[in-house]
């Protein structure tokens, strides 16, 4: 893994590899357990209904065929969407969300954070 010289607000690390794309991925889904947990504790699952074959075979997707959108209904913990943004900084994605859950808006603004204009919240 490299760490760039990027402007402030930029990654410094991005991904090139699919072992550093897949650790990235459960980097982040381990942050937005941490924040679904703190701000709504009765709900004790992780990561959605996302396996991990199907998350690669998602990042698979998304790398192989050059995807530039990806459009999400149900943005829930935010697992997909992020695994979809983290596997390629040339896909931007519009997700649709009623925003039901206590951790909904956090996970939406750590997700605004970090891929700014790539992210678009419909709520």
């Amino acid at each position: 893994p490299r760490l760039e010289q990027v402007r402030l607000g930029l990654p410094r690390f991005a991904p090139r590899t699919e072992a550093e794309t897949m650790a990235a991925i459960y980097t982040w889904w381990n942050i937005l357990d941490a924040e679904m947990y703190d701000h709504d504790a009765k709900y004790k699952y992780q990561t959605g209904y996302l396996r991990e074959m199907q998350l690669k075979r998602m990042v698979q997707l998304v790398r192989e065929t050059g995807a530039r959108r990806y459009c999400e209904i149900g943005m829930n913990g935010g697992h997909s969407v992020a695994a979809v943004l983290q596997s390629t900084p040339n896909v931007s994605a519009t997700v649709f969300d009623m925003m039901a859950f206590n951790y909904s808006w956090p996970v939406a603004g750590l997700l605004h954070a970090q891929y700014g204009r790539r992210f678009k919240l419909h709520p």
